[in-house]
């Protein structure tokens, strides 16, 4: 469950001025995260520009985060450079002890923020339990599916995550823009799954060209 961001949400947990809907959101969340099968929350470190220092909306975020009945995972984002972000993880895992569970390693953020995320990953130990995907171009994180000319060198990030024998959650973050992107986004799912699974890649590829026509249908519908 991906708690609110700033930037899609216009808050997160680390913004005071919205305590009312935190503190309901929480309360929603703890009385269904297990018929809901929820496995963890997500969220960002304080992405907020209030008036409240960095460190005023870190102990705000934890203070919530800690509230949580379900486990909790934080993601690195564009913006928070690796030291820094760093530091912000060892803070939250003192405060929150077994309740984080790990990171989760988005490659687009990391790249965005200079840095290498085959390196990252090659060098990785056990913290990370999710990694997110989605192609991006220079600046901006567009959620692209790969092949659509992105920056993200992802055979190579693929090859990367199969090397280290990673065993947790990849989510694909796409975002189709138009009736022909969902082509792509089923060619990124195809991708991945033909790296770790061999045989799921082959009947998965058979079953779409049984369903073809229904799906092309269906998205016709959709768009």
């Amino acid at each position: 469950f991906h708690l609110p961001n700033f930037y899609d949400k216009g808050y997160d947990f680390s913004c005071r001025n919205m305590d009312s809907q935190i503190q309901q959101l929480i309360k929603l969340i703890n009385e269904n995260y297990t018929q809901l099968n929820i496995n963890y929350c997500l969220s960002h470190p304080p992405e907020n520009d209030s008036d409240s220092t960095r460190e005023e909306s870190i102990d705000y975020l934890l203070y919530n985060l800690k509230k949580l009945e379900p486990p909790v995972i934080i993601e690195n984002v564009q913006g928070w450079d690796e030291e820094s972000f760093k530091n912000f993880y060892d803070q939250a895992e003192s405060v929150l002890g077994e309740k984080l569970i790990g990171q989760c390693f988005d490659a687009p953020h990391y790249l965005l923020s200079g840095n290498n995320p085959v390196k990252f990953i090659t060098n990785a130990n056990a913290k990370i339990r999710c990694i997110h995907l989605s192609d991006c171009k220079k600046g901006i994180d567009a959620h692209l599916a790969f092949g659509l000319g992105g920056d993200l060198p992802i055979d190579k990030i693929l090859e990367a995550i199969r090397k280290v024998d990673y065993s947790g959650f990849i989510n694909l973050e796409l975002l189709p823009r138009n009736p022909k992107d969902i082509s792509f986004v089923i060619k990124s799912y195809l991708k991945v799954i033909k790296v770790f699974d061999k045989k799921k890649y082959f009947t998965s590829f058979v079953r779409l060209i049984f369903h073809k026509s229904a799906l092309e249908k269906t998205l016709k519908k959709a768009f």
